[in-house]
């Protein structure tokens, strides 16, 4: 889609007083956003379907009940969407519609996973997805997980959690991006703050599928990377697999990159802040070998590694 739209997701942490309600409309008017992702509205469906004001054209929710979840999709008056179908959660954690927009079918979801482990949840949520999934997709959510201890946390060295794991799985099977990642791939910033335990993590993500044309700059000019994987996604279409190899594969937890599936010294290069093949690249190309030494201080028994990736 070549329109700019911005898309916010939000846990708003109960919205039922009033007061808040209007200051959060509010405020997504002011900043002119024309899709708002809402998670843990608390709201029932009558009260959900009062969202619906000013300039909010379409709304569409999961409720749980008036204490707990629920999710919710706020929609521009402008924007030119027309809805196919709805996909809602019964327990309130995700909320899922597809529809045209500029003349494209896109899956739209808000997505509020659990704070623990839950198996039934991602099993279901991929099913559901998977079910009604377009070419485009996006969804965003609290998803109550850092998918990268080392970025999504200030100083943790323990290895991604259950739940991070799982989400890596279900953006693996989908081939969705982390796309804030992507942009800030060394970046440290948060979206949640524990007041229990006096702690900061991000936590919430959007997540794309992306197409060739999004691929960075470096990549496109790549005069042999490029036509190989316009090759490799004219392949993936045919045989309806949605994930596909590319510079912005991530290195470990990747079900598409099985070397990076296990502990590994893919896992030291994470720590070093190599975590998609893209932060191989320099100048369109992959760096040689000293070069990624050099940037990454990176063994030199690392080196057969590099080769794994070359070739992937």
């Amino acid at each position: 889609m070549a329109h700019n739209i911005t898309i916010i997701t939000l846990n708003v942490k109960g919205i039922n007083h009033v007061v808040k309600r209007h200051k959060i409309l509010s405020s997504l008017k002011k900043d002119r956003v024309p899709i708002a992702l809402l998670q843990e509205t608390h709201l029932t469906d009558s009260e959900h379907l009062k969202l619906k004001r000013d300039w909010v054209g379409q709304i569409y929710y999961s409720s749980f009940n008036s204490k707990s979840r629920g999710v919710a999709k706020l929609i521009h008056k402008n924007l030119p969407f027309t809805l196919n179908t709805i996909v809602r959660d019964t327990d309130g954690r995700f909320i899922l519609i597809t529809g045209l927009l500029y003349g494209e079918q896109i899956l739209l979801a808000s997505v509020y996973a659990p704070n623990t482990f839950d198996r039934l949840f991602y099993s279901n949520l991929l099913a559901k997805t998977s079910s009604v999934c377009p070419n485009h997709v996006i969804i965003g959510g609290d998803f109550n997980c850092g998918l990268s201890p080392e970025t999504d946390y200030p100083p943790k060295s323990q290895p991604p959690s259950k739940m991070a794991k799982a989400t890596m799985d279900f953006c693996s099977d989908l081939g969705l991006f982390d796309t804030w990642r992507l942009c800030n791939p060394h970046v440290k910033d948060f979206t949640f703050f524990s007041h229990p335990h006096f702690s900061l993590s991000r936590i919430d993500y959007i997540l794309l599928s992306i197409d060739l044309a999004d691929l960075p700059l470096g990549v496109r000019n790549n005069f042999i990377l490029m036509p190989t994987l316009k090759v490799w996604h004219n392949i993936a279409a045919h045989v309806r697999r949605r994930g596909f190899s590319s510079a912005l594969q991530p290195l470990i937890r990747n079900k598409a990159f099985l070397l990076g599936i296990d502990i590994s010294i893919f896992d030291d290069w994470c720590s070093k802040n190599i975590r998609f093949i893209c932060d191989l690249f320099e100048r369109g190309g992959f760096m040689a070998f000293n070069q990624v030494q050099i940037k990454y201080n990176l063994p030199q028994k690392h080196f057969f590694g590099f080769l794994q990736v070359r070739h992937f």
